[in-house]
């Protein structure tokens, strides 16, 4: 098959025209637009600085539900005994070098309180697998995606109807 070329319209191919390696499209741009479309479709971005942008749609997708995260009694052990403070947004770059693990974990752990379904690995790793990680199709994966959204929308609508009712009452 043959990898699509983007231009400036904001679409892409059909996701089952991907190689077989996931790679579906080339070129494009990062507009907050195309990357919606994209991952609403299952469809993400990865490449080098240097490189044209790649756009990527495996088959197969590794994910790790988050009721399912794996963690070591060494991980456990470490988590009761440390004296490290868990935050959302800050300093990236130090919790990559440092805290891979520990941040996989929390994260899991505060996306199950939200609800979420999945956390998207994308490809497999070893690491990953030895933490839940697994494979699903990408039929299952979209359905998760696909409800997700739909679950968002409607608590969306559902909020802001609320919303409207205490003010209407008022």
């Amino acid at each position: 098959m043959a990898v699509y070329l983007l231009d400036e319209d904001i679409c892409f191919p059909p996701p089952a025209g991907a190689e077989e390696d996931g790679l579906l499209a080339a070129g494009g741009d990062l507009r907050p637009e195309r990357l919606l479309l994209a991952y609403s479709n299952g469809i993400f971005p990865w490449f080098n600085d240097d490189e044209e942008i790649l756009w990527w749609c495996p088959r197969e997708r590794f994910v790790i539900f988050p009721e399912e995260i794996r963690i070591s009694k060494s991980l456990k052990k470490f988590m009761r005994k440390t004296s490290l403070r868990v935050t959302l947004n800050h300093d990236f770059d130090g919790v990559i070098e440092n805290c891979r693990k520990l941040a996989l974990v929390c994260l899991a752990q505060y996306l199950q309180r939200l609800g979420f379904y999945m956390i998207d690995c994308q490809f497999h790793t070893d690491h990953l697998e030895s933490m839940g990680g697994r494979f699903i199709t990408y039929e299952e994966y979209i359905i998760y995606v696909e409800k997700g959204i739909e679950e968002e929308l409607n608590g969306s609508e559902t909020e802001t109807e609320t919303e409207s009712e205490k003010k209407t009452e008022a």
